[in-house]
């Protein structure tokens, strides 16, 4: 088995690298901010990652703060976002 580790995007380019071969690219709104929260959150995507490896999904986190027009269109806002 192979690992699946989801991968940071900030520009259309970097989604595009990162997901635009695969069937499904699951997308994760995860601050960027250092703290508990963001590793949290990343571990809990890393560990469901792992977990579908073997399937045709792709994984990313995008960080909403920074990418704020992209975040919109998936009705999420920033200031929605937990703090840590």
């Amino acid at each position: 088995m192979h690992e699946c580790k989801p991968l940071v995007v900030g520009t259309p380019e970097e989604l595009d690298a990162a997901c635009g071969k695969f069937g499904l690219c699951v997308v994760a709104f995860v601050g960027q901010e250092e703290g508990v929260k963001k590793e949290a959150d990343e571990a809990v995507m890393e560990e469901v990652a792992q977990d579908k490896v073997e399937k045709a999904l792709k994984f990313v986190y995008v960080d909403p703060a920074a990418q704020h027009s992209f975040a919109a269109a998936f009705e999420v806002r920033c200031t929605l976002i937990p703090k840590p």
